[in-house]
């Protein structure tokens, strides 16, 4: 049997839908592909962390990787130098006797570069357009995946396409889009949910309400959410606007603006939040403002709790809403006609539920877990079979390792 080190970059307190996607996957695969988590050490510093107060509890991911009895190989991937954590992954692939290796997120230059250099089938996760914009990186970026990369699982086929114009052959390139598993998303009494969230928050029980899920990065473009927000006052002056996420580098851009637009009691920063499903159940719309976008999780997760959406065209969201059936789309950075599809939905109970019934029936449609787990471990496995060209080492006969000997956690 094949086996697949995987190398996702999660953050340690988190559980969202994006980890809990690889976890479905993992078991998914069993009996058919050994896939190995390359997770941290138990030292809460060899993890990346969203909320430092939250360091000394176990990582999200780590438990639920224990809990779903996955293997699970021990490395500080975001500790240490590029050379050092090249070395430390090439003596992993050797070891377990690797087939692939499978990388995610921004962590996937040194175990890539290892995997390539160790002669086994390299994998990258594309979940966002990183070779946009042009310069100097993206020139570097080009080289590495040209020469590194021997396969990409690329979100959306905006995503797909750019690697293929940028030089990747379309016979490297898969389109895995998103999932979300449906029969686990929890049972939200939506008007116990409105009622408490609104009363937690301090927001008047007949307030409408915007959820935007986001990071504060420049590539979210915050900023016109503030703009969006002082135009909708306007026309629907008991509304409030939800920025729910991690602290990042535009926050105190964000909160200057919204100061200086008068409309800061307005705007309720929350920081990160995991009941999203309740914060879901009491907003009357979600938003997306961002300027690039890989296929936005929160979108996906917007229409599953049937809630209508209004997003801004940024190659990523438009393969996911529908302009005017599930939702809106809009042009980037232009605020009017975003706050007035706001407006549009939030003086029509009628049309928010049409758009967010529609919604619904697209994510079980499209979006179900089965369906992406299947097609993606297809990809994989086709991956391993197809090894490039010069690049097989198969594992001595009687070498294999039992399940429980990976297991460090």
């Amino acid at each position: 049997m094949k086996r697949l080190l995987f190398v996702p970059g999660f953050s340690a307190d988190t559980f969202h839908a994006i980890q809990k996607r690889y976890v479905a996957l993992d078991r998914h695969l069993r009996g058919r592909l050994e896939f190995i988590w390359c997770l941290p050490p138990d030292d809460p510093d060899q993890w990346r962390w969203q909320d430092p107060a939250r360091r000394g509890e176990t990582p999200g991911i780590l438990r639920a990787v224990q809990e779903s009895q996955g293997q699970i190989v021990r490395l500080p991937v975001h500790r240490g130098s590029f050379w050092r954590r090249v070395r430390d992954f090439r003596r992993v692939l050797t070891e377990l006797r690797c087939d692939g290796l499978y990388a995610m997120f921004h962590k996937r230059f040194a175990p890539l570069y290892a995997g390539r250099t160790a002669g086994v089938t390299t994998i990258w996760d594309a979940a966002w357009n990183s070779l946009v914009p042009p310069g100097r990186q993206r020139f570097l970026k080009k080289f590495f995946y040209r020469r590194y990369i021997d396969y990409f699982a690329a979100a959306t086929p905006f995503i797909a396409d750019n690697l293929v114009s940028n030089g990747i052959g379309r016979e490297r390139v898969f389109v895995r889009w998103n999932a979300l598993e449906l029969d686990k998303v929890p049972a939200v009494d939506a008007a116990e949910a409105r009622r408490r969230i609104r009363a937690e928050l301090g927001l008047p029980g007949n307030s409408d309400v915007i959820l935007q899920v986001t990071s504060f990065l420049r590539c979210k473009n915050v900023p016109m959410a503030v703009r969006v927000l002082k135009l909708l006052l306007a026309t629907r002056p008991n509304a409030y606007w939800l920025l729910v996420g991690e602290d990042g580098p535009d926050l105190p851009r964000v909160r200057a603006l919204a100061e200086r637009a008068g409309v800061t009691s307005r705007l309720i920063i929350t920081g990160h939040r995991r009941d999203i499903w309740d914060l879901m159940a009491a907003s009357d719309a979600v938003a997306l403002t961002s300027c690039q976008e890989g296929l936005a999780t929160c979108l996906i997760e917007a229409m599953a709790a049937r809630r209508p959406v209004v997003t801004t065209r940024c190659n990523g969201p438009e393969c996911v809403v529908a302009d005017g059936q599930n939702g809106y789309v809009v042009e980037l950075d232009d605020d009017a006609t975003f706050a007035a599809r706001l407006a549009q939905l939030l003086r029509d109970p009628a049309l928010r539920s049409a758009i967010g019934d529609r919604g619904r029936s697209r994510v079980e449609r499209e979006f179900d877990m089965p369906r992406w787990c299947a097609s993606l471990g297809d990809f994989l496995c086709d991956c391993l079979e197809r090894r490039p060209a010069g690049r097989a080492h198969e594992a001595a006969p009687g070498t294999a390792r039992p399940r429980e000997s990976l297991a460090h956690g």
